[in-house]
């Protein structure tokens, strides 16, 4: 996940919640980058998430990527509104995009319990 910043203080929090009592434990890593170095892995300001190479996986937070088939129960995270970016490779001008699993079913979209009501 990458999050732009300022050269002020900068706060982050992050709101997790479970209907079960669970105990968690994260190890965050933060890096800084020098604007403007987009290839260090960074990307542009406004990306969540900087995709560089002539191949690769994309997959949303919290969504089964090993699964024949996206069954009712999958789910994307809530209220998620972010830009995935990928880096123009040298010599390329067009961008292709497959599903990593073949077979029927295998992309879908999820509705929130809320929306399909």
């Amino acid at each position: 996940m990458i999050l732009d910043a300022s050269d002020e203080c900068n706060v982050l929090n992050f709101n997790i919640g479970s209907s079960a009592a669970t105990s968690r434990s994260w190890t965050i890593k933060a890096t800084q980058y020098t604007c403007g170095d987009y290839d260090s892995l960074g990307g542009p300001p406004g990306c969540l998430q900087y995709f560089t190479g002539t191949t690769g996986k994309i997959s949303s937070f919290n969504y089964p990527t090993s699964e024949t088939t996206t069954t009712t129960s999958s789910s994307h995270l809530s209220n998620q509104c972010y830009s995935i970016c990928f880096r123009q490779e040298a010599t390329k001008c067009s961008i292709c995009f497959a599903s990593a699993i073949a077979g029927q079913n295998t992309f879908g979209l999820s509705v929130s319990p809320d929306a399909a009501a």
